[in-house]
């Protein structure tokens, strides 16, 4: 069957356990747990309303998903750009964008991290360590330069982290305006696959 192709070893056809009668499709638990499994193995993000598969894992040595963002990365510690891997993008991949951003509310969304021009042949970015990249602007101080997140209001926030693999280099003309927005704009239709990681802080 298609299913059992797709899912490969490790999961026994539905047809030896599922008796087909005429017109009809079968229903066994088995039969739903393939289609579930070939479903998940496929993550599928968006981009500008273009859905695209995802074969990346954004991950970090100091922070998991769902967990809290360390102290040392934000303004409460010592504002150091926090250590980000990922696996390499597919085939055709000839650059990295990395974004860092939080939506505060509907229509107002901050940007702390914009990244572009990062070589295909990097994984990585290291804690601390300035990155070989093109860097754009922040929110906050609209300054081309990471700023740590500095939240005033009660309760944990979301800070997303994102690695584009693009087909192409964005075309930016003036590296002192590349907001979020602009990147995001450049890389439409060049964008192959994308990860991400999210995490929260709260103040102290």
């Amino acid at each position: 069957m298609v299913i059992a192709a797709v899912i490969g070893s490790g999961v026994s056809s539905p047809a030896a356990t599922t008796k087909r009668r005429r017109g009809t499709r079968p229903t066994s638990t088995s039969t739903i747990s393939a289609a579930a499994a070939a479903t998940t193995m496929v993550n599928r993000v968006t981009t500008s309303g273009v859905s695209i598969a995802a074969s990346m894992a954004l991950t970090s040595p100091v922070m998991s998903a769902g967990g809290s963002l360390p102290v040392a990365y934000t303004c409460d510690g010592a504002s150091r750009t926090p250590p980000l891997q990922w696996t390499p993008g597919p085939k055709g991949t000839v650059s990295y964008a990395v974004v860092m951003h939080h939506v505060a509310g509907p229509g107002d969304t901050h940007w702390y991290w914009v990244l572009y021009n990062i070589a295909s042949t990097v994984t990585q970015l290291d804690d601390g360590v300035p990155p070989s990249a093109a860097v754009g602007t922040n929110s906050v101080n609209r300054r081309t330069e990471y700023t740590p997140p500095c939240s005033k209001g009660p309760g944990a926030k979301e800070y997303i982290f994102t690695v584009y693999a693009l087909s192409k280099a964005p075309a930016l003309s003036d590296p002192t305006a590349v907001t979020r927005q602009v990147l995001l704009d450049a890389m439409e239709g060049s964008v192959l696959t994308s990860s991400t990681l999210s995490v929260t802080y709260s103040r102290r």
